[in-house]
């Protein structure tokens, strides 16, 4: 997928070092020509790096980077015409990851946008939050997706919000009234049978009905239960395994 980099700028020799040297199909170069349309374009495009004019007409660079880093994490370079340190300084100080001086020259341009994005890249995979596993079961919270015996599963929303809450406490038993109130956002006391119908899609759809002895466990008058049977309850994906017995985790119920 082509990373999106706006440039907010009114030199025109400057756009032109961006479209010719950030190109198809690794990069798709937005641009905006003052500093109201580029925070408007921010805030719609989404955009994974932006390049922003210190010396526009309509807004102070400093404020431009200012409200730039308010709408978006994605990295910001700095251009200027003016070798001034202090406003160099500035700039990186409020907001901006990066400072150039124009005349842009290609190549330090594409190396700088390289950069940035790498870094960004790899801070990204850093920060983000391991997947749970229970068992044979595995939720990436991040990317909302969910994998039953190493294979994708197809879930509603409303099913892998459960599937989450599930995987997340193994061996704890949820309440009805706790299901309600976390995936529906509900109150206690409402009519449950949307659970019932919910809970019978995820159990067909993680397998159960064909498992000798099942993943989730219906406990009468109360809610259901995950029952792992591999010695891995509350493990996180890659963490260290160690777990409680079964029968001391069990009795808690939320």
């Amino acid at each position: 997928m082509a990373a999106k980099v706006l440039v907010v700028s009114d030199n025109r020799s400057a756009v032109t070092v961006a479209e010719r040297s950030l190109v198809a199909p690794e990069y798709d170069v937005l641009v905006a020509t003052s500093g109201t349309a580029g925070l408007g374009e921010c805030n719609r495009a989404r955009p994974d790096a932006v390049l922003a004019d210190l010396n526009l007409p309509d807004m102070a660079g400093v404020d431009l980077c200012r409200r730039l880093r308010k709408l978006t994490y994605a990295p910001i370079i700095a251009l200027t015409d003016r070798h001034d340190e202090v406003e160099g300084i500035v700039a990186l100080e409020i907001g901006a990851d990066n400072l150039l001086f124009t005349p842009l020259s290609r190549a330090v341009l594409n190396a700088t946008v390289r950069a940035v994005l790498r870094r960004c890249r790899l801070r990204t995979a850093r920060d983000r939050p391991e997947p749970l596993r229970a068992g044979p079961l595995v939720v990436d919270k991040e990317g909302r997706t969910a994998r039953v015996d190493d294979k994708p599963v197809a879930l509603s929303p409303k099913e892998f919000d459960l599937l989450e809450l599930f995987v997340g406490r193994p061996g704890r038993v949820l309440s009805k009234s706790f299901l309600l109130e976390r995936v529906w956002k509900m109150s206690s006391g409402r009519d449950d049978r949307t659970i019932a119908v919910h809970m019978a899609r995820l159990r067909k759809k993680i397998g159960d009905h064909r498992r000798r002895r099942r993943l989730i466990v219906t406990v009468p008058g109360v809610g259901y239960v995950l029952r792992c049977h591999d010695g891995k309850e509350g493990r996180r994906a890659g963490g260290d395994g160690r777990g409680t017995g079964r029968r001391q985790v069990v009795s808690k119920r939320l």
